[in-house]
């Protein structure tokens, strides 16, 4: 199967401020974006640092607008580093990706860039292929998350639908996504979200994430009668879920924090 990706124009130059507190260089980029309103700064988990130009925004006035701001960019870099120091976060481009939650292990192949912004994925065995603007690490991060999320789809709804039916606790619909701050959701028409990071987890893990969010289209909140629900299908929930807490920044990739 084939995924594309489509970007606004990017420019290839990579431009350079001077810190002055430092005296380095700090590398960054010029995106146009026709859906921008305002010029803006932006710094990935990756220490990419790109400057996001509206419509009829001048060049010179971009550059301009980095200059003014250089001490900030300096200062945020440093914090990204400091966190990824504290956390052990490798933020590098993948070379291959490994689920523990079903057993499977991909590798990863960019080909030479060969085109200026578009990039797409083809699957050959286990190999995903990534083509076209393949320098352009955020753009083959964006398409590898749309990758993902097709994978949890794949793999985690069949699942939570299983693990419903074994403990007897119905849902309404379940979706994938690739939320921030959760690992799952509940609605309270029980509607189950889930976050596709689930796949670099533990089986066992994984399970348990789904017996929590089940156990909530009864007990939509984490009373006693919650706990008690999930302790019921689950004796070991204590640790999982302290284990799941840590997965965050333990075993998720850090180009995925983004």
């Amino acid at each position: 199967m084939s995924f594309t990706a489509n970007l606004k124009k990017w420019l290839d130059v990579e431009h350079y401020l001077a810190d002055q507190t430092e005296t380095q260089a700090l590398p960054y980029q010029l995106r146009h974006s026709n859906r921008a309103k305002r010029l803006q700064i932006r710094v990935l988990p990756t220490g990419k640092v790109e400057v996001v130009v509206p419509r009829g925004c001048s060049e010179k006035r971009a550059h301009q607008f980095a200059r003014e701001r250089a001490d900030w960019i300096a200062n945020t870099l440093k914090k990204i580093a400091a966190k990824q120091q504290d956390r052990h976060i490798d933020t590098s481009f993948p070379e291959r990706l490994d689920f523990p939650a079903i057993g499977e292990s991909w590798r990863l192949v960019r080909e030479p860039d060969n085109h200026p912004s578009r990039v797409s994925l083809r699957i050959e065995g286990n190999t995903l292929i990534l083509s076209g603007a393949t320098r352009d690490d955020e753009l083959c991060i964006s398409l590898l998350k749309r990758w993902l999320k097709y994978k949890g789809e794949d793999a985690l709804i069949p699942w939570l639908e299983s693990v419903s039916r074994e403990v007897k606790l119905p849902y309404a619909k379940a979706g994938v996504r690739g939320q921030k701050t959760r690992w799952g959701s509940c609605s309270s028409k029980k509607n189950i979200s889930l976050n596709y990071k689930l796949l670099f987890v533990s089986p066992g893990e994984v399970r348990y994430l789904f017996i929590h969010e089940l156990s909530h289209t009864r007990h939509m909140n984490h009373s006693k009668a919650f706990w008690a629900q999930v302790a019921k299908l689950e004796p070991d929930y204590k640790r999982l879920d302290k284990s799941l807490n840590r997965a965050t920044h333990e075993r998720v990739p850090g180009w995925l924090h983004g």
